[in-house]
């Protein structure tokens, strides 16, 4: 998929976010999690509604959903966007783990900068980790070495289903 196709699909979740968001929230919400990314200031009960009425990549198959998601959780400056990619994923690895999902949300650690992001992803990486314990083992002990403070959370809190 090219960059234009993801952009345009950006663009689809933050109208829909920012129509549910409220701005003076969202900045102090940005403020309390000492966060760099923006906040639209959302709550949880309504982004999560939002997220399963759907947008329209959602009747695309499974992988090109999963590289929609990736390209909006390395791109946006909208931590709104990266809950939303969360939210999507946390009833679906519940229930099954697709093999190539691993691979790619791996990676969404780096981009973590607020315990908020870090707590939630962490329950998705749970969940991965019970399903391959070998492919991801590894990478929480690593994490659990490293200089970043988000990684050695995110190696802990991953070990616990919650």
């Amino acid at each position: 998929m090219n960059l234009t196709g993801h952009r345009d699909y950006h663009d689809e979740v933050v109208r829909a976010l920012i129509a549910i968001g409220n701005p003076e929230l969202g900045e102090a919400i940005r403020k309390d999690r000492g966060s760099q990314l923006e906040h639209l200031g959302i709550r949880f009960p309504g982004l999560r509604k939002r997220v399963k009425q759907g947008f329209s990549f959602y009747d695309l198959p499974e992988e090109q959903v999963l590289e929609i998601w990736d390209a909006l959780w390395r791109s946006s400056p909208y931590g709104d966007v990266l809950f939303a990619a969360l939210e999507y994923y946390a009833p679906i690895v519940r229930k099954r783990i697709s093999p190539s999902l691993w691979p790619v949300v791996k990676g969404w650690s780096g981009r973590v900068d607020n315990w908020c992001h870090s707590d939630i992803l962490s329950g998705l990486y749970s969940r991965v980790l019970e399903r391959y314990p070998d492919e991801v083992y590894p990478h929480i002990q690593a994490w659990n070495a490293a200089e970043e403070e988000w990684l050695r959370r995110i190696s802990m809190v991953s070990l616990v289903h919650y």
